[in-house]
């Protein structure tokens, strides 16, 4: 299909998400969040891939596909980006893994596509990423990319919050691992209304799995006093409560 159409999340490959699952990116750039297990050593060829750029043989997108196909990017993409420097994510690099992205069906492509091709990520491929993003099985994904590069531009980090409405499933959960560990995000007041109002509106059935981490990441005692004179901060405050009231009648506490 041509990279200007709209892009069809539906027709890509996937399986069900769960929750496990020079300079370089390393210092503060992944955090763990991929939930990296033992991995294999199949991440080493698709850095080699990247750095044959420098010889001017970097393969095309389709290559890039059948290569990455059977990576798991979840194991692998941190140790990749550990050993890729910035320097070797040259535009050639970006732009054949971003097509990778926006123009591949397999679930694995995609997420590599994502994570490299979005170094550098510009305003004009911010709307495809949002798209992206949408698909519990990328949402981590794009998200990464977004609070990486927010580093850069602090604008992109807003667009997290922009996600939680159209996030699915465990993406909601993904995503507001993300939003807590944004520390630009979360230390402001008004970084937590926003995720604590737009959590609890969004949560799409996963409300349990993200109450304790919503809960530790606000001033509860504002937001109670807030209650008291915003609509939307008490029916977030009200889900939350009752939520944690839930749990701790589950637990036995």
């Amino acid at each position: 299909s041509s990279p200007d159409r709209p892009l069809e999340t539906s027709d890509i490959e996937t399986d069900d998400p769960r929750p496990e699952a020079g300079r370089t990116f390393a210092a503060g750039a992944v955090d763990g969040i991929f939930r990296s297990g033992d991995g294999s050593g199949a991440w080493e060829s698709v850095l080699e891939e990247i750095r044959r750029s420098d010889r001017s043989e970097l393969a095309s997108w389709r290559q890039l596909e059948d290569l990455t196909a059977e990576v798991k990017a979840a194991p692998c993409v941190d140790r990749l980006l550990e050993q890729l420097s910035a320097e070797e994510v040259t535009p050639t690099v970006k732009a054949r893994f971003w097509e990778l992205a926006t123009r591949s069906r397999r679930t694995e492509s995609v997420k590599w596509g994502v994570v490299i091709g979005g170094v550098a990520l510009t305003e004009a491929e911010l709307p495809s990423l949002l798209v992206l993003a949408r698909h519990a099985e990328f949402t981590l994904y794009c998200a990464h990319v977004l609070r990486r590069e927010g580093e850069r531009d602090p604008r992109l980090h807003r667009h997290l919050f922009d996600l939680l409405p159209t996030a699915r499933g465990w993406g909601v959960v993904r995503l507001v691992e993300q939003i807590v560990a944004t520390e630009g995000l979360i230390r402001s007041v008004d970084g937590q209304r926003e995720l604590l109002i737009r959590a609890m509106e969004n949560h799409d059935g996963m409300l349990m799995h993200i109450t304790w981490s919503v809960t530790e990441s606000i001033d509860l005692e504002r937001f109670i006093r807030e209650a008291r004179v915003d609509e939307r901060v008490e029916i977030a405050m009200t889900k939350l409560m009752d939520a944690l009231l839930l749990g701790a009648d589950e637990a036995g506490w």
